[in-house]
């Protein structure tokens, strides 16, 4: 009896709760078909999810299929890169590739596939000309502009500390920073500009550490880099505040991004002078001993141009000499030329560079995050063709 007790009184549950419902609701539910219904809904997510996750696998299974047979029909064994860095012998100098599975020059529709691949990569010309010429131009021509069309602000402007003195040179910072449409064509350089800079600390930093081990493996040269690599990173970060700080209106926070600016691009100027004589990068080929003399000229000058420009406007500041601000907007202008110079040099030091994604055939089927690789920076000569299959 006991048991049977026990049995009923799920039932009698059931039914005070479809008696309590009727008292609410018309039509009570049918509480075989509610707990149905909701089973349904469940099934068919759940349907619904593995049939998402074994697509998924197919997907991945077809690829790995796709890409292995496509690797032993157009090359054999031999012609896929190694997971480790292999090196490319041009003019007596080793250069250090980092590269993983990749296919060699396999014929197909008779163009090599291996010249398709990379004829996608990135141009060097397209980081120089963006990332370094486009800047000096952009500036240059925000200058020109204001002599040619606000040649009245020109003739009249002066400054706040000294306001009886006319300077017939204004600074850079008011025609990039201040007047219009000047500073929103600056802003729209600076837009363009920087997604390329963020490539230069790489390039430097590979070429430096492939070519002389014994010399790059040394903790001063570790150093010296580590510090580079802040510099070049800062550098744009002070170009960056100078537009965004109006000199007007916040000219303390300005004329700080002036000096963070300035003191990062003397300071990348002279590491990229060392390292690139310890490393040897000068010795490659003439024009890179060029390009380093070059350099060098350009660090001693523009050193000399930044402490005027501190001098020159300190005496302005204090004194009201206008023959002192003029010095200073003078440096100004010239520091801008040497600027875009001194980095579109790499234009010439890497010719034969381009940048590209590379994808590693033994990671697929694990997760997306580690399919792919940074950017890989390979150094190929122009001058040699890659062998087929």
């Amino acid at each position: 009896m006991a048991k049977i007790a026990k049995l009923k009184a799920p039932q009698e549950e059931l039914e005070r709760g479809i008696g309590a419902s009727r008292t609410l609701n018309d039509e009570p539910p049918n509480p075989e078909t509610y707990y149905s219904k909701e089973g349904a809904r469940s099934s068919r997510r759940r349907a619904f999810f593995h049939a998402l996750l074994a697509a998924r696998q197919w997907r991945a299974r077809a690829r790995t299929t796709f890409l292995a047979i496509m690797n032993m029909y157009l090359c054999d064994e031999t012609d896929v890169m190694p997971a480790d860095s292999i090196a490319d012998e041009m003019e007596g100098v080793k250069y250090e590739r980092q590269s993983f599975a990749t296919l060699k020059s396999a014929t197909f529709d008779d163009k090599p596939f291996y010249d398709k691949l990379y004829d996608k990569a990135l141009s060097i010309r397209i980081l120089a000309y963006f990332g370094a010429l486009l800047p000096g131009i952009g500036c240059y021509t925000c200058i020109a502009y204001t002599y040619i069309f606000q040649i009245e602000r020109v003739h009249n402007f002066t400054t706040f500390s000294c306001p009886d003195v006319y300077i017939f040179f204004p600074p850079v910072s008011y025609s990039i920073g201040v007047w219009d449409p000047q500073k929103y064509f600056w802003l729209f350089v600076m837009f363009v500009h920087m997604p390329p800079r963020l490539f230069y600390p790489y390039f430097y930093k590979k070429m430096f550490n492939t070519i002389k081990h014994e010399v790059s493996e040394q903790r001063w040269f570790q150093g010296v880099l580590w510090w580079y690599m802040r510099t070049m990173y800062i550098e744009p970060l002070g170009l960056i505040a100078i537009t965004v700080f109006d000199m007007e209106k916040v000219f303390m926070l300005h004329a700080l991004s002036y000096t963070v600016w300035i003191v990062a691009f003397n300071f990348n100027m002279l590491f990229t002078v060392i390292l690139q004589d310890a490393s040897g990068a000068r010795e490659l080929t003439k024009l890179h001993n060029q390009t380093w003399l070059l350099k060098r000229f350009l660090l001693i000058t523009g050193i000399a141009l930044s402490v005027s420009t501190g001098i020159s406007y300190g005496l302005y500041a204090f004194w009201c000499v206008g023959e002192a601000y003029v010095t200073f907007t003078s440096a100004e202008y010239i520091l801008v030329g040497y600027n875009s110079l001194f980095h579109f040099l790499m234009l010439f030091e890497f010719s034969n560079v381009k940048v590209e994604m590379r994808y590693d055939l033994e990671m697929i089927g694990q997760e997306k995050s580690q399919k792919f690789k940074n950017v890989d920076i390979t150094v190929y000569p122009e001058e040699k063709q890659q062998p087929a299959c």
